[in-house]
């Protein structure tokens, strides 16, 4: 076996020569489709939520009646074992977010209509929990937090952000808003608690409905709550989601003149210099954006937007370089789908959307596909976390703690150089 020293000059040498070396162009197909279907008696599916585990969450609706809505646990082998989340008595229910302990949030009516934050039981619907009512959730985190926004019933009815606490379920933290702002929603909070989301000043002027400030609320002090700013020639915006590292994403827009003139543009926010926010722009003839997603590894999903041709599931390209990718172009054209957009993405690039299908509900989930045996985490693309993996097992032989049988990709019971020729070949981090 190699000396510590040995085996840290080997790794470096190894990230040498991978940086040096120039990626394979890829197949065109780069994601399995899975069509998430629906519930019987319904005949739409909105996915909004994907965990690391692969569960995911969202609602059907049934446009045959006055729009029921209902909460639902998609089966991700997509063979149709969706599970009805229930209500609290009442008809409608949406579940929202689902974090990796498979905590399921949401909103749900009650029996007197009155709708509630409802943390739902995928076993057993008649345990769902009844949280607060007249607040709506969009976003848990690990820890349980849950935030979205509280309707208070005043003159004029506004909203606020708010924040509900593991050890406090039946109450609330107002989050605050902005000043010179009425209303404010927490859209996403991360695992390190950190919660971002939206201003605006009325939420019954629906002609100003994207007139809004993106914030980086303060939990422990509304009057700390951040302005995150927006982008050259854009007035306002809003943030929508937040990673683990703090990276934080969502849109820019204009209120441009009466009527409305709603043309997005996708942003990374920076949250320390707010004059540095970057343009993540749109798809080649598309005139919009909108990012609603950003995972631990810094990939982002949402839309482009184009008024004539309609909306193109997309993925951002981080550095705001523009080499943004049409989804719709890594699947099988044979499969028919239309994919409109792309809502969340978890951290082994795992992607839930809708779309139009002639023989679907339109909610899809993008699996990629694996890049070879060297792609360690199954993302679609052997990159520096593969290494990372690879790195960790190198030097080891079987029955060592460290060794790991997935890189032993020369099967000889050691991870040696033998295993690194095919990590080299496989090597696609930009895939």
């Amino acid at each position: 076996m190699y000396s510590k020293t040995t085996k840290r000059i080997i790794v470096v040498f190894v990230l040498f020569l991978l940086l040096s070396i120039t990626p394979s162009t890829p197949s065109q197909i780069r994601y399995n489709v899975i069509d998430l279907g629906t519930l019987d008696g319904y005949q739409i599916a909105q996915p909004y939520s994907i965990n690391n585990k692969g569960q995911i969450v969202g609602r059907v609706m049934n446009i045959n009646a006055q729009i029921d809505y209902r909460a639902v646990l998609f089966d991700s082998n997509g063979l149709g074992l969706n599970k009805d989340l229930g209500t609290l008595g009442g008809q409608d229910s949406a579940a929202l977010s689902i974090n990796n302990t498979g905590q399921i949030v949401g909103v749900a009516a009650d029996a007197a209509d009155r709708y509630h934050a409802t943390i739902f039981d995928a076993d057993n619907p008649q345990n769902n929990i009844k949280l607060v009512p007249d607040m709506a959730v969009y976003s848990n985190n690990d820890l349980n937090e849950i935030v979205g926004w509280i309707c208070y019933d005043a003159t004029p009815y506004f909203e606020r952000a708010a924040l509900i606490s593991p050890n406090q379920p039946d109450s609330f933290i107002d989050l605050g808003t902005l000043p010179g702002y009425i209303t404010s929603q927490a859209a996403a909070i991360n695992n390190i608690g950190t919660i971002v989301g939206l201003v605006r000043y009325n939420s019954q002027d629906v002609e100003y409905l994207y007139d809004t400030r993106a914030v980086l609320f303060n939990r422990e002090d509304p009057n700390r709550n951040r302005d995150l700013g927006s982008i050259d020639g854009y007035d306002y915006a809003a943030a929508l989601s937040i990673n683990d590292n703090g990276q934080i994403v969502g849109r820019a827009n204009n209120h441009m003149s009466l009527p409305f003139d709603y043309a997005p543009r996708a942003v990374l926010f920076n949250t320390n210099e707010p004059d540095k926010n970057l343009d993540l722009g749109t798809l080649p003839g598309y005139d919009a954006a909108e990012a609603f997603s950003i995972n631990n590894r810094g990939q982002i999903v949402g839309r482009a937007n184009q008024s004539s041709s309609g909306y193109a599931a997309t993925l951002f390209d981080p550095s705001g370089q523009g080499n943004n990718i049409n989804l719709e172009d890594l699947i099988d054209p044979v499969l028919g789908w239309d994919l409109d957009a792309a809502l969340c993405i978890n951290d082994y690039g795992w992607i839930v959307g809708w779309g139009g299908h002639p023989d679907s509900s339109g909610a899809f989930l993008l699996i990629p596909i694996p890049a070879g045996p060297a792609d360690f985490d199954q993302n679609g693309k052997v990159d520096f976390y593969d290494f990372a993996i690879f790195a960790a097992a190198w030097d080891a032989a079987f029955g060592d703690e460290s060794y790991n049988p997935a890189c032993d990709l020369e099967p000889d019971g050691q991870i040696n150089y033998y295993d690194l020729e095919f990590f080299v070949d496989g090597w696609s981090p930009d895939l």
